[in-house]
């Protein structure tokens, strides 16, 4: 009930539109865009407040914006008050958003900056029907405000627009940044059915190759892939919904790292690290599960520390294997 009541509000500015075409009168045109304006903020707040907002109910209210819009700016052209660069120029920026979403850019929410614009077209759109009417300011006067007003309202939709795409983009690279790195440079999706294994096949031999680089420069890396993993892990699990996505390997290549820190070169040690720490970390035995599930510590903590500890049961179990035989 409430959604139709918030719906017949917005569309009642569609119905406005033919009967300011049959009664062009200045006092009619006023207090038409007057409703317009107020009945514009009504649906958004009545919505919002009773939290009854629907996709056909945001559509509608959409297309009665511009429709608005767009008959009181031709009307205000063909009586020579505003420029015709100004709806040009108007409504390319809403193609612009229109063409954005259709490729991807989620350009529906509205800013404040947009907000205000909106205000400003129908406190503009209002002001010079009222002085139609009442006659209150000058001919030249008028022009002038006018210029002022289709200026500021450019403005402000222009820099709206720009905040909406900055913010959208940034949002996006974000997300890219995070699944490339959040899935050791897409090496989780090599073997898509076992994405851990498939990670840390293709990490283990790069940090074999690179064992004998600085202790210091290994320990920076460690430290910025740890830090990396409590900033990526909250947008990656995030945008896949799901508390530890398969495709999340960042956890599994910081726990192979530390195969850095042992002071063994041995081409054999590492393969049989690798088949160790994949059982461990697969198998899940002594503790770990429990760690994985604890509710004591964080989802990025537990999903970090039961790799770490996989790690740790392997370098036990492979020193343990040098003390009796000799690889």
């Amino acid at each position: 009930m409430n959604r139709a009541i918030i719906n017949s509000i917005t569309f009642s500015r569609l119905l406005l539109l033919p009967l300011l075409y049959i009664i062009p009168n200045p006092l009619f045109l006023f207090i038409g865009a007057a409703w317009c304006g107020v009945s514009d903020f009504l649906d958004g707040y009545l919505a919002k407040r009773l939290k009854c907002s629907s996709p056909f109910g945001v559509q509608l209210d959409q297309i009665a914006d511009k429709l608005v819009a767009l008959y009181f700016f031709i009307d205000l052209f063909l009586r020579g008050q505003i420029s015709i660069w100004f709806i040009l120029l108007f409504f390319l920026r809403e193609g612009l958003i229109l063409v954005g979403r259709r490729t991807g850019f989620n350009l529906v929410g509205s800013n404040i900056w947009g907000k205000i614009k909106t205000v400003l077209v129908y406190v503009f759109i209002a002001i010079l029907y009222c002085n139609n009417y009442l006659q209150i300011i000058s001919l030249e006067k008028g022009i002038i405000l006018s210029i002022i007003f289709q200026a500021v309202i450019l403005i402000i939709s222009y820099f709206s627009y720009y905040i909406s795409i900055v913010s959208e983009i940034q949002t996006k690279l974000n997300l890219e940044i995070s699944k490339t790195i959040g899935s050791s440079f897409y090496t989780a999706y090599i073997f898509k059915k076992m994405p851990g294994t498939s990670s840390s096949l293709f990490v283990f031999p790069l940090f074999y190759y690179f064992q004998d680089i600085d202790f210091e420069i290994k320990i920076v890396i460690l430290g910025l892939l740890i830090i990396l993993h409590y900033l990526i892990y909250p947008l990656f699990s995030s945008e896949l919904k799901k508390e530890d996505p398969g495709e999340y390997t960042l956890d599994e290549t910081i726990a192979i790292a530390f195969c850095w820190f042992i002071p063994f070169e041995s081409i054999q040690i590492w393969i049989l690290c690798f088949i160790l720490f994949r059982f461990f970390d697969i198998i899940k035995p002594f503790g770990i599960k429990g760690f994985e599930k604890s509710p004591t510590f964080g989802k990025a903590t537990r999903v970090l520390g039961d790799d770490l500890i996989a790690i740790l049961y392997t370098l036990i179990t492979i020193h343990a294997v040098e003390f009796f035989v000799e690889i």
